[in-house]
């Protein structure tokens, strides 16, 4: 009983042990947080490679890509206006996408402290490019 408990367990801090360790892609920023405070980011340019922090959950990662990120947005109709008449002249269609990049870790910071996420950031500015 007790050597089958003893097993559980050292299995069991294996596995939490192995929640230490992660690796930082070359296409990628780590934000590693300590009890929801940001501890480092590491740039993928870099930092790329294996890392170490403390376990789960002291410690935890947050990935966000560094390369360019795109989404579109819906088409919207809008009307134009005829210059000398002030009278409606054709309906366009207007079809819209939206790039962008985080340059270096200090951008991701603030990318993290305000947006979070890509489809925060597409639920963010969605509204500002269609108005």
């Amino acid at each position: 009983m007790t050597r089958s408990l003893v097993l559980v367990l050292v299995v069991a801090l294996m596995v939490w042990g192995r929640t230490a360790f992660y690796t930082v892609d070359a296409a990628e920023f780590v934000y590693v947080t300590r009890f929801g405070e940001p501890v480092a980011i590491h740039d993928g340019g870099t930092h790329a490679g294996l890392h170490v922090k403390a376990p789960w959950p002291i410690d935890s990662i947050f990935r966000i890509d560094r390369r360019v990120q795109s989404f579109d947005l819906p088409a919207i109709e809008s009307l134009t206006r005829d210059p000398t008449g002030r009278t409606v002249d054709t309906t366009i269609a207007v079809d819209a996408f939206v790039t962008w990049k985080i340059p270096d870790a200090e951008a991701a910071d603030r990318f993290v402290k305000s947006v979070r996420t890509p489809e925060q950031a597409k639920k963010i500015l969605a509204p500002l490019v269609n108005g």
